[in-house]
């Protein structure tokens, strides 16, 4: 199956579970950008890999959030490793911070810095943490200078999703 299709039923089945509404053209229109939306005011951008290793930039996080800024909107990241069907949502701390301090304990919110304008995530490394993590909520913090953006299992993102949205 070719990635055209792929990222279409992706982004198809992630509105789905946010009941939202995948974007014409996946946002490639003046009027509706990024893949998908929802009702709760949220913008969302889907990416995806056929490998083991997930490049996390500063560029499409900037991008989304961007988009999101104009329509008045909320952005998330939606990326995931396609052979092993296992996705995350990565948030701007900004917008979850309400949400960590409720659920996590400052012991398990595992920080990663950067200066770059990305970082290499490897499917392995995220479901370690996840198996190692004893709250509620798994998450991991990245930091590209002084933007900090939240990283979460997107099942945990859909079923928190309107504690998110608060």
């Amino acid at each position: 199956m070719n990635n055209k299709k792929v990222s279409k039923r992706r982004e198809q089945s992630a509105a789905k579970d946010v009941d939202g509404l995948p974007h014409i053209g996946s946002g490639n229109t003046w009027f509706s950008k990024a893949d998908f939306s929802d009702n709760d005011d949220i913008l969302y951008e889907d990416k995806f890999v056929n490998d083991k290793k997930y490049r996390l930039s500063l560029p499409i996080l900037t991008k989304i959030e961007a988009q999101a800024k104009k329509v008045g909107k909320t952005p998330v990241l939606r990326f995931g490793f396609m052979p092993w069907n296992i996705n995350y949502a990565v948030l701007r701390e900004c917008d979850c911070t309400h949400v960590v301090e409720k659920y996590l304990t400052k012991k398990t919110i595992l920080l990663k810095k950067t200066n770059k304008k990305s970082i290499n995530l490897e499917l392995n490394y995220l479901k370690e943490l996840y198996l190692s993590s004893d709250d509620n909520i798994f998450l991991l913090c990245v930091s590209f200078g002084e933007q900090g953006y939240y990283i979460l299992q997107w099942e945990t993102f859909v079923e928190y999703k309107k504690e998110f949205c608060e």
